[in-house]
């Protein structure tokens, strides 16, 4: 389908496979290009015109003086500015009309009129063929004129005179008027605007000069509202229309809505109507209603009282434990909160304790001696809690976790009934300790760290554990497996010859002993490791010891030379790294 203007082209260029009729679709021939360029430079020309370019300006136009559509000066640019009309009535002359097609023009002499003629046979505002426009364009001012066809061309904007329009034309007279500022009118001079009101400020007339900005006692004043007036009013309505009307119901008396307002000199205001019925009341007592009898105050209440109701009569004061009770806080009671939340401020003595009379475990130094569990900081102003357990016997404090459901994984997602997580301060919140950060340390009271657990789930201990070179090591790790296996134990034909028993390693701290002394199943890790490096050493010395009779052996049956040839061959060397020789 052929595309013979530009309101026909489309906005997607891949759409575009047409320009007029011919095909500039991928494969057309070459001739085509040059074809469709000329088509849409018509299109081009179509559209605008006479016009060079659209929204083009030219500036510094002189009028031509013959005042004929002959002489006078064509435009040929949307946009024109004429800076020099010689004489009133020298003109200009617009293009020719092509619908849709608009011309700005602009008469910045400072004193000249301007005329303006159309084209060869074209027409304005309905005019005749080639007569000048009927209203010329003042000095100063500008109109806009638009073909509505090839033929006529129409005023937009009349030619609106000198800028600001005056107030007899229809303008205001003012380049400018005040942002929120009330307009005042003044005949046919400029409109003018008033400063803007200030925050509860109001015009006010005198009913010769204009009016002026009043707030405060001067308004109230000009309103007839100032101290010195007395404004009568038959009723006035308060908050409504008609339901809350007070109004005179005689000399001092005021009526609402026709019920009379008590005052001061008169009865006592009853309950039922929104008074107490009494005309004193005790300094400080609590007040306690009595349905519609008069309000009566109770006794001021004592240091440390409180008001305690019990359902059905009037509340009494109680305090101490009395009143402890009646808020279920008794010493027979037991309260359920939501969270306790204690602000201990600078204090730095202990936040919680748990006390028996049950107890005295005599450490007075550090809390009384019937306090069992204690929590305080262990650094006045770094904080981290001291949780402290303390008790008579063998044992301070016992920790318990009970669940529902056990966990055997013996992975990174394993959990316990106990569980310990160590973690550090990460901006406002937290997050997982780094490599080689200790997680968990346990100390005695005095020998200060012991065990070191780190995020790498490593052990350190500086236990400082006896060697076992007075034993044969490899025997003593046997007697482990075979004095505490149940299962899966094999038998050797080596086994007779292990000396150790169940009692040895307990002697030598392998394993502990039960209450009565006998050796029991609880291994000392720490010592299984040294024995275990025990062990190795004990086996690498007498494979030294090996080595050098293999070697004694070889060179007696073989030679020396021969014998060294054989070691090297197989890599065989001493622990000091040498060959023997």
């Amino acid at each position: 389908m052929a595309k013979d203007n530009i309101g026909e082209y489309s906005s997607t260029a891949a759409s575009n496979t047409v320009v007029g009729d011919v095909n500039i679709a991928e494969g057309t021939a070459p001739s085509n290009i040059n074809n469709a360029i000329r088509e849409v430079m018509s299109h081009l020309a179509d559209a605008h015109g006479a016009v060079a370019a659209y929204q083009g300006v030219t500036n510094s136009i002189t009028a031509g003086t013959t005042q004929t559509q002959g002489g006078a000066t064509a435009l040929t640019e949307p946009i024109n500015r004429v800076t020099t009309v010689g004489t009133n009535g020298d003109g200009v002359k617009l293009p020719t009309a092509t619908a849709g097609l608009s011309i700005l023009v602009l008469n910045d002499d400072s004193a000249q009129t301007l005329k303006v003629w159309p084209n060869t046979s074209d027409a304005i505002d309905g005019g005749s063929a080639n007569a000048v426009d009927a209203n010329q364009v003042a000095a100063g001012a500008s109109r806009l004129y638009v073909a509505i066809d090839a033929t006529n061309w129409y005023t937009a904007l009349n030619d609106l005179g000198t800028i600001p329009l005056g107030v007899a034309s229809g303008g205001t007279g003012a380049a400018t008027l005040t942002d929120g500022g009330i307009l005042l009118g003044s005949g046919t001079g400029a409109i003018t605007a008033t400063a803007v009101l200030a925050d509860g400020e109001i015009l006010v007339g005198d009913g010769t000069t204009d009016p002026v900005a009043e707030s405060g006692a001067t308004a109230r004043t000009s309103l007839g509202l100032g101290t010195g007036d007395s404004p009568q009013f038959t009723g006035v309505n308060v908050g409504a229309a008609s339901d809350t009307t007070v109004t005179r119901a005689s000399a001092g008396d005021l009526n609402i809505e026709g019920n009379i307002v008590y005052r001061a000199g008169g009865t006592d205001v009853p309950v039922a109507d929104g008074g107490t019925g009494a005309s004193t009341l005790t300094d400080g007592g609590v007040l306690l209603g009595s349905g519609t009898g008069a309000i009566t105050a109770m006794s001021v209440l004592a240091d440390g009282e409180i008001i305690v109701g019990d359902g059905s009569t009037d509340p009494v004061a109680e305090s101490g434990a009395t009143a402890r009770t009646s808020l279920g806080l008794g010493t027979g009671d037991t309260p359920e909160f939501l969270g306790i939340d204690i602000n201990q401020g600078a204090e730095d003595s202990e936040i919680l304790s748990l006390i028996s009379s049950d107890i005295d475990h005599g450490m007075s130094s550090d809390t009384g001696v019937s306090t069992f569990f204690f929590i305080k900081k262990s650094s006045a102003t770094a904080g981290a809690p001291d949780v402290v357990g303390l008790g008579e016997g063998s044992q301070g404090i016992r920790i318990l976790g009970q669940c529902t459901t056990a966990n055997t994984a013996k992975s990174t997602s394993a959990t316990a009934p106990i569980l310990f997580r160590g973690v550090k301060k990460s901006s406002a919140s937290n997050t997982v300790m780094g490599s080689d950060e200790n997680v968990v340390v346990i100390e005695g009271c005095t020998a200060g760290t012991g065990f070191i657990f780190d995020a790498e789930g490593s052990m350190h201990s500086n236990a400082a554990n006896a060697v076992y070179d007075e034993y044969a090591d490899a025997e003593l790790i046997r007697a482990v497996d075979r004095s505490l296996s149940t299962k899966g134990l094999i038998a050797s034909k080596f086994d007779e010859f292990v000396e150790y028993s169940h009692e040895d390693l307990a002697t030598a701290g392998i394993v502990g002993r039960d209450d009565d002394g006998s050796p029991n199943d609880f291994v000392n890790w720490m010592s299984l490791a040294k024995l275990h490096n025990g062990a190795i050493w004990q086996q690498a010395v007498k494979h030294e010891n090996l080595l050098a009779a293999f070697h004694e052996l070889a060179a007696a049956a073989i030679g020396e030379e021969k014998a060294c040839e054989i070691l090297d061959k197989h890599g065989v060397k001493s622990m000091s790294g040498r060959l023997l020789n």
